[in-house]
């Protein structure tokens, strides 16, 4: 019945999602396979396909023919909207599992050295516990048509920071991507980001949560007036419209305050860390006119007895010394101290 459905309603699905699970005996295993099968080769006007892939032990993608039909299903030009996700992944918290799926390792090596023959994608979104140096360098030396760009979890330590010197090379020029997207990311290295920033100049929405590991090391201070000099970054490129930063520390803020942007969400941080960052370096994120933040209360340390107390009034002074409006009541999207 659902084969007879899919044949008849197939050319109107315009958002498939496929979850590769193991069936339960050889009987169900043979139905599934049939209506993934039917599914790939039927809606053909999907614009929107979602890969998900569970974490029991690995599929024979290639044996069953499922890579070569994921890859036909793309190069019929229609779909604008590409994401593989491991299951426990994105349903992890915050904390690093790096362990990787062979079936879900198997896919995105199938998928991904063919990346540039799609060009009429916009979207790609990988989600897992880890990929491989040869997927990762794949990824941003072919995809370079992309509009949105997310990794989430994948990026470990080992594939290298992310803007380091035998990294920069591998980022190869895209004019077209406007939204990046770092998601509990370790190699996420917050002082590498305005590099990065710098080199898609396209860039319009940036969205950091949870990324960095403990060996990172925190940079110097900057010298007052760093915003003022040649090779400052607001300089060289038009401001984001949005970064927004979560589950961020101090230092990591201060590291991304160099980043030119017309509005800056922030969300997850430690009470008061938001807050020092300003009072530490006022002139970060130039072009700022708009701050979003959970609520003041949350970003502000009033106890006179703290180190690191920061009156309220001195939080107003630097907002109306810099034209920012303040606006309560933005929420997390992915990672909560809360949890």
């Amino acid at each position: 019945m659902a084969s007879s459905s899919l044949g008849q309603y197939a050319t109107y699905v315009r958002t498939l999602r496929i979850v590769l699970a193991l069936p339960l005996d050889e009987y169900e295993g043979g139905m599934y396979r049939d209506v993934i099968h039917q599914a790939m080769s039927l809606c053909t006007n999907s614009t929107s396909l979602t890969i998900y892939y569970d974490q029991l032990p690995g599929l024979p993608l290639r044996e069953l023919g499922f890579i070569d039909m994921a890859v036909a299903l793309i190069s019929r030009g229609n779909l604008r909207s590409l994401t593989i996700s491991s299951t426990w992944a994105g349903d992890s918290s915050w904390w690093y599992r790096h362990i990787m799926n062979d079936g879900l390792a198997i896919l995105l090596a199938g998928i991904v050295p063919t990346l540039d023959h799609f060009r009429q994608l916009r979207n790609l979104e990988i989600t897992s516990g880890f990929i491989s140096g040869d997927v990762y360098d794949g990824i941003r030396s072919k995809a370079t048509f992309l509009d949105s760009l997310t990794f989430r979890y994948c990026l470990g330590i080992a594939l290298g920071r992310i803007w380091d010197e035998g990294q920069i090379a591998k980022w190869a020029p895209n004019q077209n991507l406007t939204r990046l997207n770092l998601i509990n990311c370790q190699n996420g290295y917050a002082p590498h980001i305005p590099s990065l920033i710098r080199h898609f100049s396209s860039l319009r929405h940036l969205f950091i949560s949870a990324c960095g590991d403990f060996s990172d090391v925190e940079p110097p201070p900057r010298q007052a007036g760093w915003n003022r000099e040649s090779n400052a970054l607001w300089k060289h490129r038009a401001p984001l419209d949005v970064l927004h930063i979560e589950h961020s520390l101090e230092w990591e803020i201060l590291a991304l305050g160099i980043i030119p942007t017309r509005t800056l969400v922030a969300t997850s941080l430690i009470e008061g860390h938001l807050f020092g960052a300003f009072v530490l370096d006022e002139e970060i994120f130039p072009g700022l006119t708009l701050l979003k933040i959970s609520n003041v209360s949350d970003n502000t340390l009033n106890d006179p007895r703290s180190p690191s107390h920061r009156s309220l009034q001195e939080w107003e002074r630097i907002l109306k010394l810099r034209n920012i409006e303040l606006q309560e009541g933005a929420e997390w999207l992915v990672n909560t101290r809360g949890l």
